[in-house]
């Protein structure tokens, strides 16, 4: 025998060998019961889980071969009739349906049973008026059940999609790996979508897209936090921490009857109020009750205050690590037939105490722009609690310069939404120096159409030179994303207040300012445009802004007395941004004008809301 033929018989053998060893591999794995930690298990409240929808049995409607005999060994080993788990419980008290799909289990591939659970759970939490969560975990589409399984992307969309229409709450959970149809379906409809670190998300799978387009993909491509940078999850939340987390996201779609009735819920007794705001409630019910939107009741049961106090206290999510870096530091009537004008809870004495003396127009544009002014991360942590952020506008990015999310004011949950600004050029630069792309703007709309959905107030806190001008800018739509913020604005169903808080510029600023009540700080300042730009476009002479300032009538003053703003936040004589102190005073200054503002648009129902937002603006002439 040659050399060349005792080697090929040698590498035969070798290869013989080693497909031997691996069916036996193979075998020993099949026979092998299958192990996996439930989601569900973890985060619902002890002795509160029902399963649901155990009885479906997995069909073969194409008959492929050898797919029967798998399923049946996968439901020997697994105990379950596919892969996909569904219950129904409490989480801190409030209701809940969980799904959980199981990778474990031929990839926890979206077959018919899978899909068809989904969507029952949908329409058991619209029925029952709980909130769905869904664990996501698959790898996409199940081959062997070929268009039947596509289909189960058109159905469970489409079920998530009534369940949103009548106010239900889904949370969507994205684990390890989620992919495929999975991804292309409900994974992606959440309300609040949060990812398990380091999860492989997407819809074509890496090897896919490398095999396709013949090149490496670079590290972290696909992960939950290249999502997050790329604005398609809210969060990223470890598996130990997903409890706590659901259970603050949950307090934040309930709320009291009792904290409605004492904010002035809209026309309705208590009763009617919190009939209303129930998920699955109808159209004429939520109407009746106009505004009081933020009694719905998603998930609430009658052992839910009890449970929740027993249950462990969360904190809330802290503002992310880049508005924190750039917060460093401490950080007359608007028509005839509204309200009497709001005024700060102080007695006239105190108020001429604080307020800042007469000065001029240039330097309130100096104190505005001051990095010592209270940031959106000050107003946050010192005027509400359990602040959760949502990020990205679901399309392209996250825009660290624009924070948006939910939280409580005094017991009543609310949407929050703020130009983020530096104190120092690093900072800066990691929040654009407050100038909001397209994304940014984008994602404010998403948080207000969420707000009109659960019946949130909307708070808006404008710090911003401008809307950045730059050519991604003007690519992505700028002047769009501006003019859909101001038409989505005119027409929300539930309260808006504006707060200016430093420098209020352009449409950058009037994006997030069109609402029913606009407050405005002492030394904060509002404009077509900053003065150097007034008077480089008016006189070609960038140094003649001083002059502009007086001319351009933009500060409070002026504003109160053209009824564009509804009432003016006093700070101490030096100014907000003199040292913490003062930072903090202004800050409490805020509280009682919200507060006061809140409780005079709860009492009007949605018509009249609307069509005073309406003239409002319709009689600037």
């Amino acid at each position: 025998m040659t050399p060349l033929n005792i080697f090929e018989a040698f590498r035969q053998r070798k290869e013989s060998l080693e497909a031997l060893s691996e069916e036996r591999r193979a075998g020993r794995q099949s026979k092998a019961r299958i192990r996996f930690r439930s989601r569900i298990d973890e985060v619902l409240d002890k002795g509160s889980a029902s399963p649901l929808f155990g009885e479906l049995a997995t069909r073969d409607p194409l008959g492929f071969p050898g797919y029967a005999e798998k399923l049946a060994g996968l439901t020997k080993r697994s105990g379950l009739p596919d892969a996909v788990l569904c219950k129904s419980g409490r989480i801190c008290g409030c209701g809940v349906v969980c799904v959980e799909l199981l990778p474990e289990v031929l990839m926890g591939s979206m077959g018919t049973v899978v899909g068809e659970t989904v969507a029952l759970a949908a329409e058991y939490a619209l029925e029952q008026r709980l909130a769905l969560i869904i664990f996501a975990a698959s790898g996409g589409a199940r081959m062997q059940e070929g268009m039947f399984s596509l289909m189960q992307m058109a159905k469970t969309a489409a079920a998530v999609r009534r369940l949103a229409a009548a106010g239900g709450l889904f949370i969507s959970v994205l684990c390890h790996p989620t992919t495929g149809g999975v991804t292309a379906s409900f994974a992606s409809l959440g309300d609040i979508i949060l990812a398990e670190p380091g999860a492989l998300i997407g819809f074509a799978g890496p090897r896919v897209i490398e095999q396709t387009l013949g090149t490496k993909l670079p590290e972290g491509f696909q992960s939950a936090e290249f999502q997050l940078k790329h604005g398609f999850v809210d969060a990223v939340v470890a598996r130990e921490k997903l409890r706590e987390t659901l259970g603050l996201l949950l307090r934040l779609h309930v709320a009291d009857v009792g904290d409605v009735v004492s904010a002035g819920a809209v026309g309705a007794s208590a009763g009617a109020a919190a009939g209303a705001g129930a998920v699955g409630a109808s159209a004429g019910a939520a109407d009746a009750a106009g505004t009081a939107g933020a009694s719905n009741a998603v998930g609430a049961d009658p052992g839910a205050a009890d449970a929740a106090g027993e249950a462990d206290k969360v904190t809330g999510a802290e503002v992310s690590a880049a508005v924190i870096a750039a917060d460093a530091g401490i950080g007359a009537a608007s028509d005839a037939a509204s309200a009497a004008p709001l005024a700060p809870d102080v007695s006239p004495a105190s108020a001429s105490a604080t307020s800042t003396p007469t000065i001029t127009a240039s330097e309130r544009v100096a104190l505005a722009r001051d990095v010592g002014r209270p940031r959106i991360g000050d107003f946050i942590s010192q005027l509400f609690e359990d602040f959760f952020e949502t990020h990205g506008d679901r399309l392209y990015a996250d825009d660290r310069s624009l924070i948006c999310g939910i939280a409580r004011f005094e017991g009543r949950p609310v949407t929050l939404a703020g130009h983020v600004k530096g104190t120092d050029l690093s900072s800066n630069i990691a929040c654009n120096f407050g100038m909001s792309h397209p994304e940014g703007y984008r994602k404010f709309q998403r948080a207000i159409a969420q707000a009109e959905k659960f019946g949130r107030p909307v708070i808006t806190f404008i710090d911003t030179s401008g809307a950045y001008p730059g050519t991604g800018a003007e690519e992505r739509g700028q002047g769009e994303a501006i003019a859909r913020c101001l038409f989505d604005l005119s027409q929300l169903r539930v309260p808006t207040i504006a707060v200016i808080t430093g420098e209020g510029g352009s449409g950058g600023a009037l994006a997030l300012g069109l609402a029913d009540k606009v407050l405005m700080y002492e030394n904060a300042i509002y404009s077509i445009l900053s003065p150097e730009g007034f008077a480089s476009i008016l006189w070609k002479d960038a140094s003649r802004a001083a002059e502009a300032a007086e001319l351009m009538r933009l500060t409070a003053a002026d504003l109160k007395e053209f009824a564009m703003i509804d009432g003016i936040v006093p700070e101490p004589p030096a100014g907000a941004g003199a040292d913490e102190a003062a930072a903090s005073e202004a800050i409490f200054a805020l509280r009682p004008l919200l507060r006061q503002a809140l409780a005079e648009l709860s009492t009007l129902g949605t018509s009249e809301l609307l069509e005073r937002r309406y003239q409002r603006y319709r009689r600037f002439n």
